[in-house]
Formats: structure tokens, sequence, C-alpha cells
């Protein structure tokens, strides 16, 4: 039997199925055989009539101004083949279409690939324009390896368009042909012209770009510097550098440099690496029209490392788990940690509140030891059960006080029962809370102590309150945090895919930092190399689709995983558990990219 019989069967079988069945899968190529594995998991409408519409393109891009004259081009030299030329951006929308020869315009119109619309493959299934932005790699796909009824008569090449700087994924080429004009040969053909897009694109960078580049190319010249050049979202740095930092991310990195630079003309900082070595470094400002635009890294040898609380690397009192909490770059977080330095930078109590797992210890004794490094801080735990009574609360106070640390530190406020809340504010009320001084943490959403006695506790307490926003409200800490995580597990073993980077950046973490501390450090004890999202946890993996997930829809992935859990993985005894039908329940979990057949339980 011809191979485009046996992918047409795999495929008819894949549509009627929901599945691949195991027989099928030595007949697909292994790139094609992953995007369709992908496009099941994101529960790809491949029965569409034509492809989603989902917004006007911005053609006046930088990606747009680059690629017109190539594209232009190419589509001239394609004229006689039938083939159509489509410009997309790296989410998969389609901006721009050309086609010097007319055959083809009547099939692209019917599978309306045109500007605005999108062949994102978690919405319509393996092609050229999706399957690339996913892959970031070059791709033909002809006919049935389309899932997609509608794209069967085409032939698509598709390539990726990096940033020449960044090196980024900018977008997407893909010639559209007709099935059985396909041939090996167009692929290097649209590689050349990606090529030619990204000189262009290297041309026309922008001013900021063009002089971090230049910065670095005048530095790097002869190859005895180890430089890098270092922006918002650039990055320029030769092997020697990138072997250096490892896995660091460049987030990291740049606000490590923006910090120290502040308005100075030259500033020296370190930076930290996996978990044993300290890199210095010395850092000068690259400025247009009077502002930082980026830096001029140099690199000196790596040393031991030295303690500091508030920058990204492993530091402070011997607590493991004081690191994860103390890394952003938000201005909410950066709010928060200024206003906790000020705080216990003064002379009276400070409160930290804020939801479970979010770091209010770790902040509060890190901001603390900053402020008075030699003093002793002393934590109480208020949910132990000498706390449930109101002599034992009193007497654990009493001894504390005999110590005469410098701040007594009460721990889990919120788990003090109201009784012995309203007893121990009588006694601080009587006492005086200036010797020694306070410090509290407490639980809460909102910020607000739980009852009326929790209230009156901390209004005696008194001083300043700083509150914890939680992780899901600053997402773009949330790389900064993963990473400061498995630099303190992991110790550079193991590194976050792509994936499960943007399925972390979507994901609720009710538990916050504490939640994916554990997580992290469960997943790193067990693996060597890249954590991917089959290593994770069913609910985080459902994050992964670029669509944010509703409240909504995290309740009810919940409830739909919590019966598979009961049900111990059977997927007849979940669906009644939850009141639905099987093929609604396997419908669901393909909509939320979960594996059916996967054993999470």
């Amino acid at each position: 039997m011809p191979r485009a019989m046996t992918v047409q069967k795999a495929r008819e079988l894949v549509l009627s199925e929901g599945m691949i069945p195991p027989d099928t899968e030595f007949e697909l190529r292994p790139e094609v055989l992953s995007s369709w594995r992908r496009s099941i998991l994101s529960g790809a409408q491949v029965g569409l009539p034509e492809l989603p519409f989902i917004g006007e393109s911005d053609i006046e891009s930088v990606l747009c101004l680059a690629a017109d004259p190539v594209l232009s081009r190419l589509a001239d030299r394609l004229s006689g083949l039938g083939a159509g030329v489509l410009l997309a951006d790296r989410n998969a929308k389609i901006l721009r279409r050309w086609a010097s020869d007319c055959s083809i315009l009547p099939l692209l119109d019917t599978l309306r690939s045109d500007s605005g619309f999108t062949g994102a493959e978690e919405l319509v299934g393996t092609n050229g324009i999706g399957t690339v932005a996913e892959t970031g790699r070059p791709i033909m796909i002809v006919g049935h390896e389309h899932l997609m009824e509608k794209m069967v008569p085409f032939a698509c090449v598709g390539v990726p368009i990096h940033n020449p700087i960044s090196h980024r994924l900018e977008g997407i080429i893909t010639m559209s042909c007709r099935a059985e004009s396909a041939s090996p040969l167009l692929t290097p053909l649209m590689v050349s012209a990606a090529a030619d897009v990204e000189h262009r694109m290297l041309e026309q960078a922008s001013q900021r770009e063009r002089l971090v580049l230049d910065a670095y190319l005048a530095a790097s010249r002869g190859g005895a510097r180890r430089v890098a050049g270092v922006g918002h979202d650039i990055f320029i740095a030769g092997p020697r550098v990138t072997q250096l930092l490892g896995d660091m991310q460049q987030a990291v990195m740049w606000e490590t440099v923006r910090e120290a630079l502040g308005v100075r003309a030259e500033a020296r900082a370190e930076l930290v690496v996996g978990s044993d070595r300290v890199v210095p470094i010395t850092c000068q400002p690259i400025e247009s029209d009077g502002s930082i635009v980026g830096a001029l890294v140099d690199f000196g040898n790596p040393v031991a490392p030295r303690a500091s609380p508030f920058t990204s690397r492993p530091s402070g009192p011997p607590r493991k788990a004081s690191l994860p909490g103390l890394v952003g770059s938000s201005s909410a977080w950066k709010e928060v940690v200024s206003t906790a330095r000020r705080a216990a930078s003064g002379t009276g109590p400070v409160l930290i509140a804020g939801e479970v797992g979010v770091g209010k210890l770790s902040l509060l004794v890190a901001a603390l030891e900053e402020a008075a490094p030699g003093d002793v801080v002393e934590v109480i735990d208020c949910a132990r059960p000498e706390w449930t009574s109101v002599t034992g609360a009193l007497d654990e106070l009493h001894d504390a006080f005999g110590a005469k640390p410098a701040v007594v530190v009460l721990r889990h406020l919120e788990a003090i029962p109201p009784s012995v809340a309203m007893a121990l504010a009588s006694r601080l009320s009587l006492d005086g809370v200036g010797t020694p001084r306070m410090a509290a943490t407490f639980t809460s959403a909102s910020g607000m102590p739980a009852t009326p006695e929790h209230e009156r506790l901390v209004a005696v307490l008194g001083g300043t309150q700083v509150h914890i926003p939680p992780l899901r409200e600053r997402s773009e800490d949330i790389p900064l945090v993963a990473s400061a995580v498995l630099r303190d597990s992991a110790a550079g073993r193991v590194t976050l895919s792509p994936g499960v980077m943007r399925a972390f950046v979507r994901a609720p973490w009710p538990g916050n930092v504490l939640q994916m501390r554990s997580m992290l450090e469960g997943l790193a004890a067990n693996l060597l190399g890249e954590i991917q999202l089959a290593h994770l946890p069913a609910d985080i993996q459902a994050c992964a689709t670029r669509r944010q997930l509703t409240n909504l829809e995290h309740l009810e992935l919940r409830a739909i995983l919590d019966a598979l859990k009961q049900a111990g993985g059977n997927k007849v005894v979940a669906a009644k558990i939850v009141g639905v039908s099987r093929s609604t329940l396997y419908r669901k979990l393909n909509s939320y990219r979960i594996d059916p057949d996967a054993h999470y339980f």
C-alpha cells in the first residue's frame, strides 16, 4: 500500500477514535506524529469549515516591513507552481498573503487563508503555520498529514523567522500549494527566504537594539573579554558567556544589571550561577536620548557566594525556603519589598499578610536581618498546640521575652483561637509592645484578619502592614521564582521547557510559591535534563494552552481530576461521579490538553 494511503487511513482512525492507534504510529513521520498528539490533546476543531478569524493584523509591524519585498519576490518565483505565500506572527495569526499565480487563490479563499485568520495548531490541528509556531522548526505538511479536512488538498512548507538579535521566534513564512506539487526542494527555498527576512530585520533593527549590538561587537572584538550586550528583551553573547551562565533567565540578568546601574555611569554587581558560583560583573550603561536602553556586561571569574537577602541567589539564614519568595521584577513585588524594607528599618511592629505560601515569613525575616544584621529574631509558631489555650500562649510569650531577642515574630497569627487572640491583645496592651520589638505574619487572601478578636490583636500590635499579592496576580514574576527554586533545589541538573514555563505562568497556584517549590523539588529529585509538560501534574499541564483558563474552568478541571483520582483512573466511573457521559469526559480532558490515557493517578 502506498504511504499516502496509510497516512490517510491513520488520519481516518484518529478522527473516528479521538486517539492515535499504536499500530498506525509507524506510518507517520515523527514530527507529524508529535503534532497530531498535541492537536488531539489541545482539542483542535479539525471539522471547522475555515480558519478562525481572531482580529485585524498589524501590517506596519517590523516583521511585515522586513518581509514584504522578500516574500513578494518569492511569490513571483513560485508563480508557475500555483502557490501562495503567507506571513504569520509568532502566535500563528496570518499577517499578509502573496499569490502571483491566481490559480491558487480560490483554494486559499475556501480555507480563508488570509490576514487576521489563525492557523494555531491547538485550534485547527497540524499545519504549516501553527506547527512551526509550536516547534520553532521548519516543516512540510502534505495532504492527509493535515488533520483539518479543508487543508487536505494542500502541501504546506513552513519555516520560522527568528529575531536576529534576541533570537526569539518572530514569525512564520508558509508556502501553500496543491498537494501533488509538493517537493523536498521547497524547504531549502523557504529557509533561504526566512534568512533574507532576518537579514532585513537586522538592518531595520530599532536604535535601541542597534546600540546594544554595536557596543557588544566593539567590546568582543579580539575575543579577549567575556562580554554580553543586555537589555529588556535583548541578550547578545558568545559561547563562553552562554556556557558560563547556563540556564539563567535573561530577565533575571537584566533586572540585576538595571538595579545595579541606577543612575551611575558604571557599576559592579554579582550574578549567581547554579547553586555554588557567584560571577562578578561590571556593567556599563548604553544610553539613548538620556535613557538607559541596555548595558555592556563584563564577566569576571566565578567566586564563592556571599549571603544577601534580597538578591536572586540563595542567601541569608540557612532556611532553604527563604530564597523563592524573594525574587521578582513586577511593580507589585517591588512595592512589597520596598514597603517591607522601610518598615523593617524603623522601630515599630511589622505585619506581613497574604495567602498561604506567598513567602510571608521569608520576606519578613529577610527584611529584619537586612535592617539589623546582628539582631536576634525569635520566631514563634502560633499554630502549635501550646497556643490553643490562654495560659500556654502567655507562657510561650513570656519565655520569648525573657530571652531578650531584638524582635519576636508571631507566625500564623490566624491560627490563634479567638479567645486566646483577645487575651493576648489585652496582655500586650498592658505590657506595651516596644520591648522587645514585635512582628507577625498571618494568612489572609484579603489582607484582613479573620475575626474581630484577631482584628483587635492586629490593632494592638499596630505598626506597618504589608500585603503580598498572590503569585497569580504577578505572573511576570513566575519565571524568576521558578528559576530561583531550581537553582536552590536542583543545582543546575534540570531546566524547564518553554511549554512548562507557559503552563506555569498561566496556572492559578492556590498554594503560591510553596506549591511551586514542593512540585519542582519532587520533580528535580527524580529527573535530569529538561522538565516537559508530561512530567507535570495534570491540572498544571492543562494551563499550557495559549488561552487563560477562567476560574470556572479551573473548578471544572479540578472536579474532573478529583473524580479520576477517586475512580483510580477509570473513565467510566469518573464520568458517573461528575455526572457526564464518558464521551463528554474525554472531550473535556482533550479541551484542557489532558491525555486521557496517561497514568496521573
